[in-house]
């Protein structure tokens, strides 16, 4: 119970697409936010989704999660997670160890029920602080 007080997701999607088909936005924000090519990150909080920032391209979604890493003072352990880019996850990773110095970082592909909201292309961060 404590380490999920003390834990932080942060995923940043490539599309929209999947939110609106999980019937998490309506289709006039789907619309829109497809016309402006957001790319939202989203957290957990109390187990429910909520939105952190809308970003205008993936480069600027992965620098405002290293701004994220950048801003954590007692960070003892991270995850990258990943719908399909395992590639991406990586890269991320590699990332993350530069920024933290932390080496020891779990790679995981998301399972289907978070795949199927967050959709293709998603990459996120799980803080564990101490």
């Amino acid at each position: 119970n404590n380490a999920l007080a003390n834990s932080n997701v942060f995923i940043l999607l490539d599309t929209i697409e999947y939110l609106k088909r999980g019937g998490r936005i309506g289709k006039a924000q789907a619309f829109v936010g497809n016309l402006l090519k957001l790319r939202p990150i989203l957290t957990l909080n109390d187990g429910a989704v909520e939105g952190v920032k809308k970003t205008r391209s993936k480069q600027a979604g992965m620098n405002y999660l290293q701004e994220i890493l950048q801003q954590q003072t007692n960070l003892v352990s991270v995850a990258v997670l990943y719908t399909t880019n395992e590639q991406e996850a990586l890269s991320v990773a590699n990332d993350v160890k530069e920024i933290t110095n932390i080496d020891n970082i779990v790679i995981s592909q998301c399972g289907p029920a978070i795949g199927a909201h967050a959709g293709p292309g998603a990459v996120g961060i799980a803080l564990l602080n101490g």
